[in-house]
């Protein structure tokens, strides 16, 4: 039984670490985007920065859920 439970826990963490990993990619595209919107005028320099910050934040804390940061 004990056994069983260790390699449920360990799959359950490994699926997690992907998710968690997925989403810092895509924070970080999402900042490289907004970035391109900021550069092209699309998106006021004040809002496109505060978003930046806000994405950059997310990934980074996305990134050590993950265990990039080991």
């Amino acid at each position: 039984m004990e056994t069983r439970y260790r390699t449920v826990h360990r799959r359950k963490c490994r699926t997690l670490k992907s998710v968690w990993g997925a989403l810092a990619g895509l924070s970080f595209l999402l900042m490289l985007g907004i970035g391109g919107g900021v550069e092209q005028d699309s998106i006021a320099l004040g809002a496109g920065f505060l978003m930046m910050a806000a994405s950059m934040c997310a990934a980074a804390l996305f990134a050590w859920l993950a265990g990039w940061m080991e």
